[in-house]
């Protein structure tokens, strides 16, 4: 395994928050796209540009709508009790109905269940049964199914379920609790448990890595995403490790390059958007963070 660095010469950005400082390699704009309450997983409208996100909260809470440009930000939706995990079924290949939001609810209460809110905001149960403990982070693969991340809390582990017609079943069970989700266009599954590390299965739940690239640090949650493949991002895994550090990992030669330095805090998730940028759910912060090459520099970012 070889590590490099990207950075070369740093430059630093500042928001005019007093806890936004990040480095990060040259040729990248990096800026506050928006400011949330407790955002947590998120998901794009990639049709509008609109951004869905997540709020983690033991409590009761609405999800969060973003219109495509970072402003306004509304509440969107009923109450939800700890509606962190999102996912925008465009076609309406989960829940029947196009443009619906599908939102995790429960908070280690063993009575999770996946919830549909329609483009009117009405609210109906999609998923509800025994293995659903903790709803976390959810895509949807090639074949049209949900893969869903499960955080089975008290000492238990986690592991990824999948739909199949109107139910949710166990697919492979995880050792450490569930943190991020992401799918390849092979449909291989890639999860990163709170222990750090990054796991690798097919579509079948088969075990294709134990282990991809270095263990981040074991932490509450730490994001994933995978990029949308072509230049610049290619299909490289992107991640933030504990000690703060933005990481891109090639998921064949496990090499890894070091994007960035300071992102300090939790960043609950890390999603690509439309317009081909990585935005990244930073809790801590209460905003979404929107990192994107600059068009002068696009190739050298990324050598």
């Amino acid at each position: 395994m070889t590590i490099q660095s990207a950075l070369g010469a740093l430059f630093v950005v500042a928001s005019g928050s007093p806890f936004m400082l990040a480095q990060t390699a040259p040729g990248f704009s990096l800026e506050i796209y928006a400011s949330v309450d407790d955002p947590a997983w998120m998901s794009f409208d990639s049709s509008s540009g609109d951004l869905y996100v997540g709020a983690c909260v033991a409590a009761s809470s609405t999800i969060h709508r973003i219109v495509s440009g970072g402003f306004p930000v509304m509440d969107y939706g009923p109450l939800i009790v700890d509606p962190d995990a999102v996912l925008f079924d465009r076609n309406g290949c989960i829940s029947g109905i196009p443009g619906a939001v599908l939102v995790g609810d429960g908070f280690e209460a063993g009575s999770g269940q996946v919830l549909a809110i329609l483009p009117d905001q009405s609210c109906f149960s999609l998923f509800s049964n025994i293995f659903a403990a903790n709803p976390a982070d959810m895509a949807v693969d090639s074949l049209g199914r949900l893969v869903m991340l499960n955080d089975l809390g008290g000492g238990r582990g986690g592991n990824v379920l999948v739909s199949s017609g109107d139910s949710l079943a166990p697919l492979y069970a995880l050792p450490d609790r569930g943190g991020s989700l992401a799918i390849d266009g092979q449909d291989n599954i890639y999860t990163l448990g709170r222990d750090g590390i990054i796991r690798v299965h097919d579509s079948g739940g088969g075990e294709i890595n134990p282990q991809l690239g270095p263990s981040l640090g074991s932490s509450s949650l730490l994001p994933l995403a995978i990029g949308p493949g072509g230049e610049p991002w290619d299909s490289d895994v992107y991640t933030i490790s504990l000690a703060g550090q933005l990481l891109r990992i090639d998921p064949e030669t496990e090499r890894v390059r070091v994007l960035g330095r300071g992102f300090d805090g939790i960043y609950f998730d890390a999603e690509f958007g439309p317009d081909e940028a990585l935005y990244l759910s930073h809790f801590t912060g209460g905003r979404i963070v929107r990192l994107r090459p600059l068009e002068k520099d696009r190739k050298r970012a990324f050598r």
